[in-house]
C-alpha cells in the first residue's frame, strides 16, 4: 500500500496576520504542512523576523517555500528569487520549491543548460549545508503525456532534489485520464518523493486523489478568496473528510474474504 500523502494547506495572503488566520484555521481542518507563497506576501514582510512570526504558528508541521517568477514583480531576477527562498529557510522553512529552470527562463519551466544546471545543484548543495530540503518544481500550462511527463521528473531526479513536482493542464476527458495513469506510473518509477497535480477545471478531480496514485503531496486551500485563484485546489476540510474515510489499510490474504473454501 503507497503512504498517505500529506494534505498541504497553500498559503497566498499578502500580509502576515492573514496568513496566521489561514494557518490557524486550517491546523483546525486537519493541515498536515504547509506551503508559503512568498511572491504573494507584500515585499515588506520578506525578512527573517516576520517570516518566522508567520511560520511559528505553524508548529511542528513541515514548511513548504515557494518564491516563482510573478508579473507582480516583473523586475526580480531569478538571483533576486534564490534569496529570498534562503531567507525563508533562516526563517524556518523546511522545504525550498526551486523552479527546475531557475537561472535560465524555459518552457515548460525545465532547463537543459549544462551552466544553469550545474548552479542548480551547487544551490541543492547550499541548500542541505543549511539543513534544508529542495523539491525541484515545473509548471507545463498544457498537457504532457505519460512519456513525456516520466522523462521531466527523471531528469530533474538527476539533479539531486529531494522531491520534484510537474504540474500539468488537462482539458478534457481523454487527457484527465492519460494525467490518472501518469501518476500511476511515476509511483512505480521514480527513486525519490513526487508531487503531481493537473491544472484546469478538468484536473480538479486529480488533484485529490493523486495522492491515492502516489503522488506525495495533496496541495489544498483552507478557503476560497481572492487570493486562491484560479479555484482548481481543493478545499482543505473536504478534502481530509474524504481520506479519513478511507480504508488504507491491507489485510493479511487470510482475512480477505477473496478465497474460495475447498
Amino acid at each position: 500500500m503507497r503512504n498517505k500523502p500529506i494534505l498541504t494547506c497553500s498559503l497566498r495572503e499578502t500580509d502576515v496576520e492573514g496568513n496566521i488566520n489561514t494557518i490557524r484555521n486550517a491546523i483546525y481542518d486537519g493541515a498536515e504542512a504547509f506551503m508559503l507563497h512568498l511572491e504573494k506576501l507584500d515585499e515588506r514582510f520578506h525578512n527573517v523576523d516576520d517570516l518566522r512570526r508567520l511560520y511559528n504558528y505553524c508548529g511542528e508541521l513541515p514548511i513548504f517555500s515557494v518564491n516563482y517568477r510573478t508579473p507582480r514583480r516583473p523586475d526580480k531576477t531569478d538571483e533576486q528569487l534564490v534569496q529570498g527562498q534562503l531567507l525563508s529557510l533562516e526563517a524556518g522553512a523546511d522545504i525550498l520549491d526551486i523552479v527546475a529552470d531557475i537561472y535560465d527562463p524555459n518552457p515548460d519551466e525545465i532547463t537543459y543548460d549544462e551552466r544553469a544546471i550545474e548552479k542548480q545543484k551547487q544551490l541543492i548543495d547550499q541548500v542541505h549545508e543549511k539543513g534544508g530540503k529542495v523539491m525541484l518544481s515545473s509548471h507545463t500550462f498544457r498537457f504532457l503525456n505519460q512519456d513525456e511527463t516520466l522523462r521531466h521528473l527523471k531528469e530533474l531526479e538527476k539533479r539531486g532534489a529531494d522531491m520534484v513536482k510537474i504540474a500539468v493542464t488537462a482539458k478534457n476527458e481523454r487527457q484527465l485520464n492519460e494525467v490518472i495513469r501518469t501518476t500511476t506510473v511515476l509511483s512505480e518509477q521514480m527513486n525519490i518523493p513526487f508531487f503531481h497535480c493537473c491544472m484546469g477545471q478538468y484536473g480538479k478531480l486529480h488533484r485529490v486523489y493523486s495522492g491515492l496514485l502516489g503522488s506525495a503531496i495533496v496541495l489544498c486551500v483552507q478557503h476560497y478568496d481572492e487570493n486562491s485563484n484560479p479555484k482548481e485546489q481543493p478545499l482543505l476540510k473536504a478534502t481530509k473528510a474524504v481520506y479519513d474515510n478511507l480504508d488504507m489499510t491491507i489485510a493479511r490474504d487470510e482475512l480477505t474474504g477473496t478465497r474460495r473454501n475447498i
